[in-house]
C-alpha cells in the first residue's frame, strides 16, 4: 500500500539540522514533522473511509 510506504518514509529528526541551531529551533522542526505525519494519517483515514478495502474476498 502506497500510504504505508509514504508514511514510513517520514523522517522525524530534522536531517537538515545545522550546527549552531538552538534547541528551540530543533524542537520546532521536529514538531512540524509530527504535524505532517498526523496530516498524512488523517488523509489516509479519510481515503479509506471513502473507499474501504474489501478484505472478505475468500
Amino acid at each position: 500500500m502506497i500510504q504505508v510506504k509514504s508514511f514510513a518514509s517520514i523522517q522525524y529528526a530534522p536531517v537538515n539540522f545545522y550546527f549552531g541551531a538552538s534547541e528551540e529551533e530543533f524542537r520546532q522542526m521536529y514538531f512540524r514533522r509530527l504535524e505532517y505525519a498526523a496530516t498524512r494519517i488523517r488523509s489516509t483515514f479519510e481515503e479509506l473511509r471513502a473507499d474501504p478495502i474489501d478484505y472478505d474476498c475468500a
